[in-house]
């Protein structure tokens, strides 16, 4: 399945980025994809973007993950109790250091805080923050939830609200490439040149960004080129 998904994002890039051989390419690995031109082997590696936190033990990619299994776990228990369907929209603070262990707290605290005020009545909204409702645990974590009660016999959702772009720093993009540097000369062994395909596939605030290099950014790196390709837009950006 990864290197389908690998292979899925080269396609991409090769159909918007005239620089990229057209033929088909040999799946490899280190790197993952080796094409044959008239004058040399290339190599590509693919790797994600994916933005981290000041913690660079947990990526926004893991925070996704924990944020969607506290709601989940509200949801459950909320709904155990409730034939109540509803619309749920969390705003997560981005301040909270949020761990695996908190996630079944998280859950008991969202649920309790939606029992203490359903709102009444189909298509029927409710705004949930300190000013509405008190300094509660939950807003440490949570600082606006907002709610909508759905038709009788609706499929209730409970998610992160994710919208919007960050914009991507030169330290950004480095980061992504630093951990592919110790193997260039690996790299370098099956090809005469190597690439780097960076892909933000946008399907995760954390896969998501607003390139915007006033300059040409300066990355430092063994790759010959470094590309992005961003999966909203469909374009690829050369950074070096």
């Amino acid at each position: 399945m990864k290197k389908e998904r690998e292979l899925y994002y080269l396609n991409k890039a090769q159909a918007v980025y005239s620089d990229l051989p057209s033929n088909s390419p040999v799946i490899c690995e280190s790197p993952d994809f080796l094409f044959q031109t008239d004058t040399k082997v290339l190599g590509i590696e693919i790797t994600d973007y994916i933005r981290g936190l000041l913690n660079p033990s947990v990526t926004l990619r893991t925070l996704d993950s924990l944020r969607k299994m506290a709601a989940q776990n509200a949801k459950a228990k909320f709904e155990s109790k409730h034939g109540v369907p509803l619309w749920i929209g969390l705003h997560w603070s981005n301040q909270f250091k949020f761990t695996k262990k908190d996630v079944d707290e998280i859950g008991s605290q969202l649920a309790s805080l939606i029992e203490s005020d359903i709102p009444k009545t189909p298509y029927a909204g409710i705004t949930y923050d300190c000013e509405s409702h008190g300094e509660v645990p939950i807003f440490d974590a949570i600082y606006r939830i907002s709610a909508r009660r759905l038709k009788d016999g609706a499929k209730g959702l409970w998610a992160a609200i994710e919208a919007g772009f960050i914009e991507a720093t030169v330290a950004d993009i480095q980061a992504i490439v630093a951990p592919k540097e110790p193997k260039v000369s690996s790299y370098l062994s099956r090809c005469d040149e190597v690439w780097l395909l960076i892909v933000v596939d946008g399907t995760h605030i954390s896969s998501s960004l607003d390139l915007k290099f006033e300059t040409c950014p300066v990355i430092h790196t063994q790759f010959t080129r470094v590309l992005l390709y961003d999966g909203f837009l469909g374009v690829v950006t050369q950074l070096k």
